[in-house]
């Protein structure tokens, strides 16, 4: 619940969690396997499904990530970092997929609700006849769900960036995001107090939004479960400015230009242009051309919202 209320004061719609990650363990409660959270670790109960029942209770979208070819602890995934049994060709990749990814998505997708999202990661060279039968499940059992294109062999229904990338100019590849962090790190890291500023993670949400994409923004919870104080800080700070400014970022449109200004960048809506000032040009006059159309009135949306 503190997880999902935190989400909603950071501004977010939707929570992706990390089902199962490059090692192979399992974050849910999964008869597939013995590495799972409520099998191999005094937590026995299935944070998986506490989770998604708080999502929805309060109105936010829930979804998956699943690392559907690294597996570092199955001797038959991809990337296995022991040594393969005697005999072990690449086609063996077979026994994994049908033994383990196929029954662990198909409990992701039949016993968690409604699922909006799930996310598949580091395809690398796995065929594409894999990615097209994980396609036909999630299709099948989920329609509504949405798939990212690092599922691989061409599928997908929109387009995950590189990770951090925010593009300078609007990417041509249809409907996409960028995929952030909240410091330098994706999962907790003691070591690493370089927190993005709540500024910095405003101007990059509206840089993104700017181009016509989606903001993704990852938090890495410490072992026990909790948000760092400071990753609380900024998410907190960073939605206050985005509820004071939401006119100006929810249900937008991108820019009409293909990048942003040394001042800023735009969004729109219907024949309304925001603009967002990262940083008022010396002498302090704004100018903006090019239009191709003539403005009747300007405002400003909230001067009050300040974020720093």
């Amino acid at each position: 619940k503190q997880l999902v209320r935190l989400a909603k004061a950071a501004g977010m719609k939707s929570i992706i969690i990390t089902a199962k990650h490059y090692e192979g363990f399992a974050m849910c409660d999964s008869k597939v396997s013995d590495f799972t959270i409520s099998k191999a670790t005094p937590f026995k109960r299935d944070p998986m499904k506490e989770l998604a029942d708080a999502c929805a209770a309060e109105g936010i979208r829930f979804g998956f990530y699943y690392s559907q070819n690294q597996d570092w602890t199955e001797p038959y995934g991809g990337q296995y970092k022991g040594e393969r049994p005697e005999g072990y060709t690449p086609k063996d990749f077979d026994i994994y997929f049908k033994e383990k990814v196929v029954p662990q998505v198909t409990e992701l997708l039949e016993n968690y609700g409604d699922i909006a999202i799930i996310w598949f990661d580091t395809p690398g060279n796995m065929d594409a006849k894999y990615s097209a039968q994980l396609v036909e499940l999630v299709t099948k059992l989920q329609p509504d769900c949405l798939i990212n294109s690092r599922i691989g062999g061409g599928y997908g229904d929109y387009v995950s960036l590189g990770d951090m990338h925010i593009p300078p100019v609007r990417p041509d590849v249809g409907v996409w995001e960028t995929v952030d962090t909240t410091n330098d790190s994706w999962s907790y890291a003691w070591y690493d107090q370089n927190w993005k500023s709540p500024k910095t993670i405003c101007k990059r949400l509206v840089q993104v939004v700017a181009r016509g994409g989606s903001y993704m923004l990852n938090v890495g919870p410490k072992g026990d479960g909790s948000i760092p104080e400071k990753a609380i800080e900024t998410l907190t700070a960073s939605g206050d400015w985005i509820e004071a400014h939401a006119e100006a970022v929810y249900g937008t449109e991108a820019s009409p230009f293909d990048q942003g200004f040394s001042w800023g960048d735009l969004t729109t809506k219907g024949n309304v242009v925001y603009l967002h000032v990262f940083e008022w040009p010396v002498g302090g006059t704004l100018r903006l051309s090019d239009l191709g159309a003539n403005v009747t009135s300007a405002s400003v949306l909230n001067d009050s919202g300040k974020v720093g």
